[in-house]
């Protein structure tokens, strides 16, 4: 599975937006491998059955973490030279996967598939946050109704996608509609939300401008850098450079950014409802992950990911611009 945004084994913000841009780590590559077995050993492990259903059905399943707050769900991951606990982390939880889910067995991923992985899921972890499933066009949704409190006491929670928000209407890239939307979801819940969009190494990243609600590019005299996001979305129909076989982006975009612009908003509506919306005018098919860190961390991150279909390799074929037949690319301004 590859981990988009920070990686559950650390509480540094900076170490786990580190690892979030090399794109996998080694717990989650080998809850992938595990999880072929049945078994998956993890912090969040329906976390990881998403990615494993989605990789065996093609199908995008996405998954909503709750807003940890319970000092109670943290543990040590290891030592320093004085035998002092190195770094916290959520701690770690187990999955027996339901072995008739493959293809083969059972052929459709519909709601008494995914019943059978929540129904094993709160069997094997009785005290740990409860999770329901929502189905919508853009296919299935993983999402909290129970959590632990500040005393670690079990009570009903939502995810923070559940927020109801406003997104004014304007022209930007996806990547700044994703942020954006982030936005609305932090002033409506009071938790922070960054997005990682699934940008390649050194992109810029895009911000809100905190009081003008402005999107706002990292550095004025930084060349606009496209991310793995825009890409994927190929807005209006147009491909970037380079991007009709690959996903990375070119390495500098202002003459392509006027393609990539597209209107978008949103207006008193459920965010999750939004952010499906948005996704729906994507050229390639596209899940998400709403990954909060412990209670030390204080924020979450919304991580795009791309949808494997089933094919050669552990993680099958990734899905490119599938919904995009009559794609070209950008004209060159320069």
């Amino acid at each position: 599975m590859r981990r988009f945004g920070f990686d559950r084994r650390s509480t540094s913000p900076a170490w786990a937006l580190l690892l979030a841009g090399l794109g996998a780590s080694a717990l989650a590559i080998s809850a992938q491998d595990s999880a072929r077995g049945g078994k998956i050993a993890v912090a969040a492990p329906l976390h990881e059955a998403a990615d494993v259903l989605q990789a065996r059905y093609g199908r995008p399943v996405t998954y909503e973490d709750p807003f940890y707050v319970w000092r109670g769900d943290m543990a040590a991951h290891g030592v320093d030279k004085s035998g002092q606990p190195r770094l916290f982390g959520l701690k770690p939880l187990s999955l027996l996967m339901p072995d008739d889910l493959t293809p083969d067995k059972t052929p459709a991923l519909d709601a008494a598939a995914m019943t059978k992985v929540l129904d094993a899921y709160h069997e094997q972890n009785p005290g740990a946050p409860r999770f329901r499933f929502l189905q919508s066009k853009a296919g299935l949704h993983i999402v909290p109704t129970m959590a632990r409190d500040v005393t670690g006491i079990l009570t009903p929670t939502e995810s923070l996608l559940d927020a109801k928000v406003s997104v004014p209407v304007a022209s930007r890239t996806a990547t700044e509609h994703l942020s954006a939307l982030c936005h609305a979801v932090t002033l409506a819940r009071g938790v922070p939300v960054d997005a990682f969009p699934g940008s390649g190494p050194g992109d810029v990243q895009p911000y809100l401008d905190r009081k003008s609600d402005r999107v706002s590019r990292a550095a004025p005299a930084t060349p606009f850098r496209a991310t793995w996001l825009d890409a994927s979305f190929a807005a209006n129909g147009y491909t970037l450079r380079g991007s009709i076989t690959s996903m990375m982006p070119p390495p500098s975009d202002d003459d392509e950014r006027p393609y990539m612009l597209f209107e978008w908003g949103a207006k008193d509506v459920v965010a999750r409802d939004a952010l499906i919306d948005l996704l729906d005018r994507s050229g390639t098919t596209l899940s998400w992950r709403l990954v909060c860190g412990p209670p030390d961390y204080g924020f979450c991150v919304l991580n795009m990911a791309p949808v494997s279909a089933p094919g050669m390799g552990i993680h099958g074929r990734t899905l490119f611009l599938d919904r995009c037949a009559n794609c070209r690319p950008a004209p060159a301004q320069r």
